[in-house]
């Protein structure tokens, strides 16, 4: 009446391609499951060379002070040095690290001896153009055109990490294996070169004396039209809670000067206001006017990030932020403060005072979580924040930025 079940079979050992085949199914589901985002956050294996294999590491001396804005190759070699992604095997690699200062070329007798040698150590290793070579060159107004020229025609792919416009001042940041990283915070550069600590102090909102502040320097360049605007639009508005003040001895623009040390909304300052002021000031008020000077951004933004403060932007379309570096993985509009250009230069006072003062207010949710928001991601555009993540942000860039030669493949 009752049938009898057949005993189960007994399973076949699944061969060596069926466990392949499994574990490939799980990888690509996982890889489906995280998105192409999530993908991206595998490790960046990666070689250095050593420094003291280029005749450039001599002239272009990475431990001299230079620039307090543009020289990246210090922090990087550091920071790269003991990093945990570093491999001393080259074959194991993703991208190759050449730890030259290209912006320092300029104090050699010969950028193009020293290019050419360099290109020499490079191909010598064999892996050049097969893997992905990284090097920085960030401030392109300090270079000859033909200098650059000389540079891509001898070493096409080379990855470089730019400031934010290419070579020729196009503006254009998304140039062929080109990806941008902004400036150096003077906290970096004050902690390596400035015999002190690093220049900030973590501060409540509620023990800022600023709401606002800005400091710099203004001239007849197109570029520095809104920052004319902001001094010389004649208005009956005060910035209360302000300290605005042009550098000492800036062109004749009609700006008065500052008669008192509490006078400094919209003047101009007897003395020039030195790295460390201008960052203790930032660290002083609650938002910053990042506004453009000889390029898009300029070193505010850095700084007002490494000092706490809020950034605030002017300009025609939101497009205009997106020369901002790893927009992959800082979410910059979500705290940043944003001017239509237009109406700031009509009236900066009146759109500085609009914006700002119905914001603050020490209590409010939306300002702690704009202020919350540039503490967490200030570590991932500078070297010097604690536990940084800039050097993780430059290796997964420089293997994933838009290069023909390897996407060709």
């Amino acid at each position: 009446k009752h049938r009898r079940e057949a005993p189960p079979a007994r399973r076949r050992p699944m061969s060596a391609h069926g466990q392949l085949m499994r574990v490939a199914a799980v990888v690509l589901s996982a890889r489906g499951a995280l998105g192409e985002a999530g993908w991206r956050r595998r490790p960046v294996p990666f070689y250095m060379y050593e420094p003291s294999s280029f005749s450039a590491s001599r002239c272009a001396n990475v431990s001299q002070p230079f620039s307090d804005k543009i020289d990246h190759v210090a922090p990087a070699i550091d920071a790269f040095a003991s990093h945990p992604w570093r491999v001393e095997d080259p074959a194991a690699a993703r991208v190759f690290f050449v730890p030259v200062s290209l912006d320092r070329l300029t104090k050699c007798a010969s950028a193009s001896d020293e290019i050419e040698q360099m290109a020499s150590v490079i191909e010598a290793g064999g892996w050049y153009p097969r893997v992905r070579h990284l090097a920085f060159v960030v401030d392109w107004y300090t270079w000859e055109v033909g200098t650059y020229n000389i540079l891509r025609a001898r070493l096409p792919e080379l990855v470089l990490a730019v400031m934010e416009d290419n070579a020729v001042g196009q503006n254009d940041f998304r140039a062929d294996c080109e990806f941008a990283v902004g400036y150096v915070s003077n906290a970096e550069y004050i902690s390596r070169f400035g015999g002190g600590e690093e220049p900030y102090t973590p501060r409540t909102l509620e023990e800022r004396t600023y709401i606002v502040e800005f400091s710099g320097q203004v001239d007849d360049r197109s570029a520095y039209a809104d920052r004319r605007a902001l001094f010389t639009v004649e208005t009956d508005v005060e910035i209360p809670a302000s300290f605005v003040v042009a550098a000492a001895k800036q062109d004749d623009f009609g700006i008065r000067p500052c008669v008192s040390s509490d006078d400094v909304d919209r003047c101009m300052l007897p003395t020039d206001v030195s790295r460390q002021q201008s960052q203790a000031i930032r660290q002083d008020a609650v938002f910053s006017l990042c506004l453009r000077g000889d390029s898009l951004g300029a070193d505010r933004w850095i700084n007002t990030m490494a000092a706490g403060a809020i950034p605030v932007a002017v300009v025609d379309d939101i497009g205009e932020l997106d020369f901002l570096p790893f927009r992959d993985v800082v979410p910059w509009l979500d705290f940043i403060v944003v001017l239509n250009r237009t109406k700031f230069r009509s009236n900066p006072a009146h759109a500085i005072s609009r914006a700002l003062h119905r914001r603050y207010n020490s209590d409010s949710p939306q300002l702690i979580r704009m202020a919350n928001a540039v503490k967490k991601y200030r570590a991932d555009i500078d070297w010097a924040a604690p536990r940084s993540r800039m050097a993780i942000n430059v290796l997964r860039h420089a293997v994933s930025c838009q290069c023909k030669f390897y996407t060709r493949f």
